[in-house]
């Protein structure tokens, strides 16, 4: 039986796409974690700057903090995501080094 892309319809043919897809997706969750911890370490620096200074507001430094949680709060996810997507594709060492039971078995 085929599919409507043109494949047999097995489970191979079903995921091919999403893994392709998903190495994409693996690609731009590093690199929004890469914008997110710039984000983080410049709000901190600004906040840093803010309080050695004591030029800010109470305002400015509330602001500051908020920002400096909201970059925080998505570089643990975006960490969290690709951990998640990490332990999915690599299989364990135990697993990988097991044997499958060939034929050199017996």
């Amino acid at each position: 039986m085929k599919s409507r892309q043109g494949g047999t319809g097995t489970a191979e043919d079903v995921h091919m796409p999403a893994r392709e897809g998903s190495m994409e997706a693996v690609k731009q969750l590093r690199q929004l974690r890469t914008v997110y911890a710039w984000g983080a370490a410049a709000w901190t620096g600004c906040l840093l700057l803010t309080l050695v200074g004591e030029r800010g507001s109470t305002r400015q430094t509330v602001l500051l903090l908020v920002l400096l949680a909201a970059f925080l709060t998505l570089l643990l996810w975006s960490t969290w995501c690709l951990w998640e997507s990490g332990a999915k594709r690599r299989p364990g060492p135990a697993s990988a080094a097991a044997p499958s039971g060939g034929a050199g078995e017996k």
